[in-house]
């Protein structure tokens, strides 16, 4: 269905948290409108197929990022580059977080049952991936790492 875009939004920042077409559809809209909002977040925005649907449009737009390709020292699995590297050559496009989550989550759990831990061991256990420090908390989620902030530049997904 369309909407129109407010003219209430021009000079805000807006956030937007739909499934992943929506989020397409939302910035294309406000992109495309007469309104100039300032600035632009949505999760979508932080996998490479939202550029590529969106093109120009995503220029500016931020998101959160579980993982952005940074190199650093690794216990379990391969470096941030070796990852890249692989998933690139395997599949010939640019790892996206998702993958990169995916893919460390297999390495711990692998590494987990190779050590024969058991499940208090792993609640305590403190170690790194690609994606960084890897710790849980009492209810078993992940708090070893803080996720990024990336922002569509010059049609690249930087950090900031």
């Amino acid at each position: 269905a369309s909407w129109p875009v407010p003219a209430s939004l021009a000079g805000r920042a807006l956030l937007i948290a739909g499934t992943f077409d929506q989020d397409v559809e939302a910035v294309r809209r406000i992109r495309t409108a007469a309104v100039e909002v300032e600035l632009i977040g949505c999760v979508a925005a932080g996998i490479h197929e939202f550029q590529a649907r969106l093109g120009p449009l995503a220029e500016g737009v931020l998101a959160p990022a579980q993982w952005v390709n940074r190199d650093h020292p690794v216990d379990v699995g391969p470096t941030a580059a070796t990852f890249a590297r692989r998933f690139q050559a395997r599949t010939g496009r640019i790892p996206d977080y998702p993958a990169a989550q995916a893919a460390a989550a297999g390495w711990l759990a692998a590494e987990a049952t190779r050590g024969g831990l058991a499940a208090n061991d792993v609640q305590r256990w403190r170690t790194t991936t690609l994606l960084g420090p890897f710790a849980l908390d009492s209810s078993w989620r992940q708090t070893g790492y803080t996720p990024v902030v990336v922002q569509w530049r010059n049609g690249r997904l930087d950090p900031l």
